[in-house]
């Protein structure tokens, strides 16, 4: 009865394993492609991120969140990882809308700076 329980057991540990090592390998390949570099539109990147952040901060008051965007910026393209472009947005706004609470909001001209020091990406 042991020896068939260990049979069992084993089998089940294999089976485990080898979905595991599957898996793996398809989130590797997964990242790979994901990783790629592709032209993507900038506002269709842009637009969604500065949604969400309001969405996120919309009780907030002393956070204003504004794209900027003009008529000029629908025709910008670029040729970047787009997932990592979002984060990086997305991580920017979190840490400038962080800056303001911290600071009630009141001062809009460390905000600027704080912008412009992290255009460096």
């Amino acid at each position: 009865m042991r020896l068939l329980i260990r049979g069992a057991v084993q089998r089940i540990d294999d089976i485990a394993n080898d979905l595991a090592s599957k898996k793996k390998k398809e989130e590797e390949k997964n990242i790979e492609t994901h990783d790629q570099r592709t032209i993507v539109l900038l506002s269709s990147i842009i637009e969604p991120v500065i949604s969400e952040k309001r969405i996120e901060y919309r009780n907030k008051p002393d956070v204003f969140i504004e794209s900027n965007l003009d008529a000029s910026s629908y025709g910008l393209f670029a040729h970047v990882v787009s997932r990592e472009l979002k984060r990086m947005i997305s991580n920017l706004i979190a840490h400038i809308g962080g800056y303001t609470t911290e600071n009630n909001g009141t001062d809009e001209t460390r905000t600027r700076d704080l912008l412009r020091d992290r255009q460096a990406f």
